[in-house]
């Protein structure tokens, strides 16, 4: 299990970054806990925090997970070329003991380096491709863009097992096949999502079934939806959607860092307080999530062990405030006016 212990945040997109709180320090490092929570106004930098640390992530994970990672972490921007539009506009983070940045490439390319940085030694680099194919209909010419992954790692020792999502507007084939591989690498894994979700989706009609092919030869996360009859098994496509974000959570916390962007999206209160008890029971994931809610930020609060959680409110001048969970529980108030919209 390797969880991430700080920090540096120094630009993304242009944009430096300015930590404030004594939980910070002077070159904006922040040391992090097993549940950390962005928080702050719309356009206060939240998601393109979490994209920077997902493609530092990238870099330093295996090899072989990187394109299912990234395609699955393009729900954060809804963009499948989210990977090549951030490493072209540029960012700069430490992540541990180690430097990612992005450096300039023909226009074609987008490339990210990882450095150890104290000896300053190489340990991995990620390019980015932007391919073009051009079709041609009866009237015009279009072309169709996609982008090629390519991860040169140099050393192994180092390796982050995470998963980074948002909500999906729609969850395609290609998502579900991707975050079933991601998954499956947990042994165990059908015990494993057995026990989570019966606490999670405790006194709910729904539990989780297994991984099968449907109907179309699909690869499946099938659920039982409880009827008068006995049950009904659906696919993961067909839950609601408040359900779904619980239902991803779940199968999510099979990693040892999951990052999550609105992890409210579409929940009930009641949904956002069985999310905040899944990110308090789930001793060994590390979390990494924003919330623009103030009835998600009370859920947890109220679920989560205090010491075990930092709060970042972000702003839209780049300054961050970091308070640790008994300092965030003493000015809720305040944080909940910002949510609501008394932004600074």
């Amino acid at each position: 299990m390797s969880h991430i212990r700080r920090v540096v945040i120094e630009e993304i997109r242009g944009k430096r970054f300015k930590i404030d709180g004594s939980l910070g320090r002077e070159n904006n490092e922040v040391e992090l806990r097993r549940i950390n929570v962005l928080t702050g106004c719309n356009g206060s930098f939240k998601t393109s925090i979490l994209e920077a640390l997902t493609a530092s992530l990238l870099t330093l994970t295996s090899p072989s997970y990187a394109k299912s990672l990234a395609y699955v972490a393009a729900t954060l921007r809804m963009d499948e070329l989210w990977l090549y539009k951030l490493l072209r506009d540029g960012f700069k983070l430490m992540v541990d003991d180690i430097t990612i940045k992005t450096i300039s490439e023909p226009s074609t390319k987008a490339v990210i380096i990882a450095e150890d940085s104290y000896r300053k030694r190489s340990l991995s680099r990620l390019e980015v491709i932007r391919k073009t194919s051009t079709s041609w209909s009866s009237w015009y010419r279009y072309n169709r863009y996609n982008i090629s992954i390519n991860v040169e790692k140099i050393d192994y020792s180092i390796n982050y097992d995470f998963i980074a999502l948002s909500m999906p507007n729609l969850l395609t084939q290609r998502f579900v096949n991707s975050f079933i591989k991601l998954i499956s690498s947990k042994s165990n894994l059908y015990l494993f999502l057995l026990d989570k979700f019966g606490k999670v989706f405790e006194d709910f009609e729904i539990y989780f079934y297994r991984f099968e092919q449907d109907e179309f030869n699909r690869r499946s996360i099938i659920f039982a939806v409880k009827n008068d009859g006995g049950a009904m098994k659906i696919p993961i496509q067909y839950l609601g959607s408040g359900y779904l974000g619980l239902a991803l959570m779940t199968l999510a916390a099979s990693k040892d860092i999951v990052i999550y962007d609105n992890v409210e999206s579409r929940m009930h209160p009641r949904l956002m307080y069985r999310a905040a008890e899944l990110m308090s029971d789930a001793k060994n994931v590390q979390w990494i999530i924003t919330t623009q809610s103030s009835e998600m930020l009370e859920a947890i609060l109220n679920n989560v062990d205090l010491n075990e959680l930092l709060v970042i409110e972000t702003s839209t001048k780049g300054l961050l405030r970091v308070y640790d969970g008994d300092e965030a529980n003493r000015r809720v108030k305040k944080l909940d006016e910002d949510l609501r919209g008394s932004c600074l």
